[in-house]
């Protein structure tokens, strides 16, 4: 999703103008099955990615590293409690 964000083939939320991180539009589905698509899964999880990585500034490869270590961080919290 970065390098089609960052390239403009996914569309942006207007809610997202002035934001360092853009939010990604959320596909809406008539049926329930349709929340376990990757475009939904892929768009809910873009939009819950830290603010303070600013996509801009932010290469590829550090972008990946940031976002490992966000989901390996969360995953621990729920494994830990």
């Amino acid at each position: 999703m970065y390098k089609d964000i960052t390239s403009n083939k996914i569309p942006l939320s207007q809610r997202s103008q002035s934001k360092v991180m853009p939010l990604v539009v959320v596909p809406t589905f008539v049926s329930q099955i349709f929340k376990h698509s990757v475009s939904f899964k892929g768009s809910m999880l873009w939009n819950k990615l830290p603010k303070n990585i600013v996509l801009n500034t932010t290469g590829y490869e550090k972008f990946k590293k940031i976002v490992f270590e966000w989901i390996i961080a969360k995953r621990n919290n729920v494994f830990t409690c």
